[in-house]
């Protein structure tokens, strides 16, 4: 079997730089860092959701806590938490 992830939508059509893949055996999605945004798809590979947070360009990694709907954000000189 083969697996694929789906375009996410406009205005930016490809994963243009893949930093940094997050999911759990509990989660039903995977996560995507890509440059300044998190693409979430589901584990079938569909699109399900984008997160880019304001006056951060560049993201270095992140951890979830999906329960709590929290992203815990590394930069290269600071520690964020967002919650979505």
């Amino acid at each position: 079997d083969s697996f694929s992830l789906a375009a996410p939508p406009k205005p930016t059509e490809s994963i243009a730089q893949p930093k940094q893949l997050f999911t759990t055996r509990e989660s039903s999605r995977l996560y995507v860092l890509d440059g300044g945004r998190i693409l979430a798809f589901d584990k079938s590979g569909a699109f399900q959701a984008q997160y880019a947070f304001k006056n951060i360009d560049t993201i270095q990694g992140f951890t979830l806590d999906e329960g709590k709907k929290v992203f815990t954000i590394l930069t290269d000189t600071k520690l964020y938490a967002a919650q979505f």
